[in-house]
């Protein structure tokens, strides 16, 4: 069987059919897409330097809170290990299941030096006493051995930017071509790249489930 070398013009009936599920699809794509890009630009921005600053990084399981996921000299030094969860803040309990963006909060709030209560995976409890160090934002990331400054400006360009260009090339065929078949299903294509696996990490960081 021979494969069509041009797909028919989308018009009419079949047109508008089309269009409307292509909407249907766009809308709350693009509600993901921006949620994801906020909390993509307030975790880099804000919840990065306020745990680098102490030498550590936090990330968020689904379903289960955060947890350390990268541990620098320092904080090693001061006894946290990777996978340790956050119990307390200066005396202050820490609420099971809270985000890497309670976190980030709660270390913004903290003075030059702060006490951590720890769980490691094994149910032990210890405590941790950190310095807090000026200028965050110079310091090495310890996940990725990069500057914060450099990591956030490469974690924006190779990957939180690219849900956003794809989203407004969709947009942009299905606006100036939209009875061409080969175009409808290009923008349909990348409205699902949009959505790729991982895209809702945010989610459990919303702010309502906290609630």
């Amino acid at each position: 069987m021979r494969l069509p070398q041009r797909l028919p013009h989308i018009e009419g009936a079949r047109g508008r059919v089309l269009t409307a599920l292509y909407w249907l699809i766009a809308l709350p794509t693009m509600v993901a897409v921006l949620c994801g890009l906020w909390f993509a630009v307030r975790d880099l921005s804000h919840n990065v330097p306020a745990s680098v600053a102490y030498g550590f990084r936090t990330a968020t399981v689904s379903g289960e809170g955060h947890y350390v996921s990268a541990v620098g000299p320092r904080a090693a030094q001061a006894g946290m290990q990777g996978n340790d969860r956050i119990a307390g803040i200066d005396g202050q309990p820490v609420r099971p299941g809270a985000s890497e963006f309670e976190i980030g909060d709660r270390l913004s709030a903290a003075g030059a030096q702060t006490v951590l209560e720890l769980k490691g995976k094994d149910g032990s409890r210890r405590t941790a006493t950190l310095p807090r160090q000026p200028s965050p934002w110079t310091l090495i990331d310890p996940s990725s051995g990069l500057p914060v400054w450099s990591y956030v400006i490469t974690e924006m360009v190779t990957k939180e930017s690219f849900p956003v260009v794809m989203l407004a090339a969709s947009l942009l065929l299905i606006r100036r071509r939209r009875g061409d078949a080969e175009t409808t299903l290009f923008a349909f294509a990348l409205l699902m790249l949009c959505l790729r696996g991982g895209s809702l990490w945010w989610w459990d960081s919303n702010p309502i489930l906290a609630i």
